[in-house]
């Protein structure tokens, strides 16, 4: 039932953002309507406006009646939430979300800073759940009882202990999104995450900075854990709050004591960003890793991922990002324990070859690791030898013949046979037409359309001169094969050089190379060196 459910969330999610991307943006007047922010906002609220597609209406109505403070801390969450929501947030429900806001900051008996206000209390996201309209529903249940309680932990306290008392922990049981904060609440069940979600909701219904903690892995269980974070505003500091356990509120110590030698990457979200919060809950130390292609820094390099092992399989740190900088280097600070470094690349028939490096973390030290990615040429490069045109003549789409008698010229040539429409020729033509647009001047480059005999011919899509190769009579004599067709094009695509000189010519690339572009270039460079 749960997946069926699920599964019409998604579709009506669906239907409307396709709603939402038909309507047209009215650019005039959006603009016209952006005036309504100081000066300094405009371009910012228009650009949303903009992201928001037709639903840029919906945010406009939601801002129009407020003016002041309001007014602004209105335009920062429109500035500040995701491309998604911009597409399908509704005005009842942001106003809903700012006017509480607002109300419980007059009510509360406890401080609310305005250095917390806006991502901390305001911001209506907590995870990926749906946005609902759950702040009025959860003032108007808790406040009364939380006022009494007099100060922030004594109210966080009572939360606490209601959330532990009344809401049942349920399994994960699909893949899929997460169910909002007020479902949560009046089915009274949800998996650790859902109920994290919950206890933040309706602490930020009460005027409490808070915010939802969690690691998404733990070292040898291949599961996470969830929490949350409250700002105690009268003495100045972050304190953990675990849902299931209100025994244990305030004591970071919680996680390890729970997953001893367990603890990877401790991560709080609050309004729209991430932060880390590892030192906080385990002793940690840094890993630097330092990735070299060619010999060279890999810069801007992510095919790769800092795992931990558990349950039997190795799981990725996602929450670390997985880029190296501009020199290469990618840093991450890590709970003390065992870890390994994936690296996944191909090589250039495609195959994929993965590195498993592992490595530890000790204590306040910084763990060093260098790896090339250059993938292992498995096959080599095969040596072919130059052979020599045989007599032909092709004739291109506008019925103008090329023949043998043309290969000699004062240019060399390059000959690219491919297969309209299929693999692995499709994605071949880019690199193709990359190394056209640096040597064009230089080279000549003729593309050879391979078309099965006795078949329609249309024109591909391709850059330069296209001849027509019908029955890969051509393509045959050149490689020796003995067939060349939509089911069986092991030698396609196919490229020559050809210095100019005389009828003779190099196989460059046949068949499924990922790296013909650069087999192509390094032909191309050592003959303009010649």
């Amino acid at each position: 039932m749960r997946i069926y459910l699920f599964g019409l969330i998604i579709l009506f999610t669906a239907i409307a953002c396709a709603q939402n991307l038909a309507d047209e943006f009215d650019s005039t007047r959006a603009r016209s309507s952006a005036q309504i922010a100081p000066d300094s906002l405009q371009d910012g609220l228009f650009e949303s406006y903009a992201d928001a597609v037709g639903n840029w209406t919906e945010l406009h109505d939601f801002i129009a009646s407020y003016s002041g403070e309001r007014l602004s801390d209105g335009i920062w969450l429109i500035n500040t939430m995701p491309h998604l929501d911009r597409l399908l947030a509704t005005s009842a429900v942001l106003k809903e979300h700012l006017d509480y806001a607002y109300r419980v900051r007059d009510e509360a008996p406890w401080p609310v800073p305005d250095s917390m206000f806006r991502a901390y209390i305001l911001a209506y996201r907590i995870s990926y759940e749906p946005v609902n309209p759950w702040r009025k529903l959860f003032y108007e249940e808790f406040f009364p009882a939380a006022k009494k309680e007099g100060n922030i932990r004594k109210a966080t306290s009572y939360v606490n202990r209601w959330v532990s008392e009344n809401i049942d922990t349920a399994s994960y049981e699909f893949f899929g999104g997460m169910q909002s904060p007020d479902l949560t609440y009046n089915r009274c069940r949800g998996t650790r995450g859902e109920i994290s979600a919950l206890t933040t909701a309706i602490l930020k219904a009460l005027g409490i900075a808070s915010r939802n903690a969690m690691i998404r892995t733990i070292r040898g269980e291949g599961v996470g854990m969830s929490w949350v974070e409250v700002f105690d505003a009268e003495n100045g500091e972050w304190i953990p709050l675990y849902p299931d356990s209100p025994e244990k509120f305030g004591n970071k110590e919680y996680p390890i004591e729970k997953y001893p030698d367990g603890v990877t990457v401790v991560t709080t979200i609050g309004g729209f960003d991430m932060e880390f919060s590892t030192s906080e809950y385990v002793e940690t130390g840094y890993l630097k890793a330092f990735f070299t292609k060619a010999d060279q820094p890999a810069v801007k390099w992510g095919h790769f991922s800092v795992c931990v092992f558990g349950n039997g399989a190795y799981w990725p740190l996602d929450e670390l990002g997985a880029e190296t900088d501009s020199t290469g280097y990618f840093e991450a600070e890590l709970g003390v324990g065992e870890y390994i470094i994936q690296c996944g690349m191909r090589d250039r028939t495609g195959s994929v070859w993965v590195q498993t490096i592992p490595f530890s973390i000790d204590e306040g030290d910084t763990t060093r690791v260098k790896t090339s990615v250059d993938a292992p040429q498995y096959l080599g490069t095969e040596m072919v030898e130059p052979g020599r045109f045989p007599v032909f003549t092709l004739s291109d789409f506008s019925g103008n013949p090329f023949s043998h008698n043309q290969i000699k010229g004062k240019k060399p040539l390059v000959l690219f046979f491919f297969e309209d429409g299929a693999e692995p020729s499709e994605r071949a033509i880019p690199m193709i037409e990359k190394v056209l647009e640096d040597w064009a001047d230089s080279v000549r480059f003729i593309s050879v359309m391979v078309n099965p005999a006795n078949s329609g011919v249309e024109i591909p899509e391709i850059e330069g001169r296209v001849l027509v190769d019908s029955g890969g009579e051509l393509a045959l004599a050149l490689t020796d094969a003995e067939s060349i067709t939509e089911l069986e094009n092991n030698n396609l695509p196919l490229i020559l050089f050809c210095a100019g000189k005389d009828l003779t010519y190099k196989i460059v690339s046949k068949g499924y190379n990922t790296d013909l572009e650069n087999l192509l270039r390094t032909e191309i460079e050592f003959w303009s060196e010649d």
